[in-house]
């Protein structure tokens, strides 16, 4: 399941860059757009390098949460792109 949501928010990443790259631009910024794509990128290999790491049951906590930054990343997101 992290592999899908990681390859998901690979596509995420590299259409945002297209979208960007075609002249499209965020109402609030176009630096803090791409470093919300690339923390959101790296939100789930983040959490799942951690949840190896922790082999008790904090690491099931780990991934958790990292689920929860995925989604607040996302929120965000889309609340600066401006839709």
């Amino acid at each position: 399941a992290m592999a899908v949501v990681s390859l998901l928010a690979l596509a995420q990443l590299v259409v945002g860059i297209v979208r960007l790259s075609g002249g499209a631009r965020p109402d609030q910024g176009m630096t803090i757009f791409i470093a919300y794509l690339i923390g959101a990128f790296l939100a789930v290999p983040a959490a799942g390098f951690l949840s190896l790491t922790e082999r008790t049951r904090w690491g099931s906590v780990t991934v958790a949460a990292g689920a929860v930054v995925l989604a607040v990343l996302e929120v965000r997101l889309y609340d600066i792109w401006g839709n």
